[in-house]
């Protein structure tokens, strides 16, 4: 399912159009770039970036001499690394002329996924921005990163020398009270013991 939006910003109807609203880590995303002036002018270039933002709170409590404890909650952001990806050099426009430019924009592999909690937040945004003398004009569309498939993977799927490393009991084994179809949770030290 495809997504788009629109906005005019410095003498530019600016449309950034995806191939779908949810991106996959590891993948490719692609979409089109409208660009139409409202009048003569040439640009210096347009790039499109997928940016990431990390922003958490903590809590900070300090002590004063005479034994008061005082809290103040604190809050930082850190942008993710990120790469912009250039779609256009240096193009001169007439007025009213209309470019569509194709792009495709790497999603990391290891996201960190799109999140929205109390205390830790992650967000992504696609950013496009024109390259022109004075104000550049730009347009950010937020989206999602979804999760690394990679987590998901039931473990029969995993491979033999990645089930090696895991260790596990050799047998099933069945504590008193216990259904056997139910493995026991301390099969630990059961087969240290029986070994």
């Amino acid at each position: 399912m495809t997504t788009s939006l629109t906005t005019v910003s410095g003498g530019f109807t600016l449309t950034l159009q995806l191939d779908r609203a949810d991106l996959l880590p590891d993948r490719l995303v692609g979409g089109i770039v409208r660009l139409v002036a409202s009048d003569a002018r040439e640009i210096r270039g347009a790039r499109v970036t997928l940016v990431g933002t990390e922003t958490w709170r903590n809590d900070q409590t300090t002590t004063d001499a005479n034994g008061h404890s005082h809290t103040q909650t604190r809050t930082a952001t850190e942008d993710l690394p990120h790469v912009p990806v250039a779609i256009l050099g240096p193009t001169p426009f007439a007025a009213g002329e209309v470019r569509d430019v194709p792009f495709q924009l790497p999603v990391p592999s290891l996201g960190p996924p799109t999140f929205d909690g109390t205390e830790v937040r992650v967000g992504w945004e696609i950013r496009l921005n024109v390259d022109i003398p004075g104000f550049d004009p730009a347009l950010t569309m937020p989206v999602r990163v979804l999760q690394p498939r990679r987590f998901f993977v039931p473990e029969s799927w995993m491979s033999q020398s990645s089930r090696s490393i895991r260790r596990r009991p050799s047998r099933r084994t069945v504590c008193a009270g216990r259904s056997p179809s139910i493995p026991c949770r301390c099969a630990w030290e059961h087969r240290s013991a029986a070994t």
